[in-house]
């Protein structure tokens, strides 16, 4: 079970969403005065990839911030699902940068290419005396084909990118 649904009743008791969508302030006063109805929210790094994370009230418990913001704004995460940044900026926390998807979507995110890649280019290799454009799909390699240069090889992967918009893609991935 998601944290953000475990103690949902406890974050929405606590905490209330800015005018602007996305500063999470106090409710009510903390005890032992540490914080006042309206303060904004501390947050801190909860990972070593950067993602914001807020501590529930009165548990030993975190909450990533991109996840209480979007129950905050009344859409049910179910407990298969995930919240993904649309732009791939985890520090944007604006509801119209997030969604609940999959993790199999989720997965698709990956934006750059492996540190030992020779051309540097996600999905792009180079053979011999051509480039290579192959991608993987929900685990199935696909071959997309053989070009002279990296140039072209380019635009091939970035036409079959347009493809996959409808497959849950965005505009950041194989970039």
């Amino acid at each position: 079970m998601l944290v953000v649904n475990k103690y949902k009743d406890v974050l929405t008791e606590h905490y209330y969403l800015d005018e602007d969508g996305v500063t999470i302030r106090y409710r009510k006063d903390g005890y032992y005065g540490r914080y006042k109805a309206g303060e904004i929210v501390s947050q801190f790094k909860m990972s070593k990839h950067g993602i914001l994370g807020i501590h529930v009230p009165k548990n030993r418990a975190t909450v990533p911030v991109a996840h209480l913001i979007v129950m905050l704004h009344g859409i049910n995460i179910p407990d298969d699902k995930v919240v993904d940044h649309i732009d791939g900026n985890i520090l944007n926390n604006h509801i119209s940068n997030l969604r609940v998807v999959s993790y199999e979507i989720n997965s698709r995110n990956r934006s750059k290419p492996n540190k030992t890649t020779k051309t540097g280019e996600l999905g792009i290799t180079k053979s011999k005396n051509s480039y290579m454009v192959r991608v993987r799909l929900n685990g199935i390699r696909h071959y997309i084909g053989s070009y002279a240069t990296l140039d072209e090889a380019i635009i091939a992967r970035d036409q079959y990118d347009l493809q996959r918009k409808a497959d849950g893609y965005t505009s950041r991935h194989f970039k």
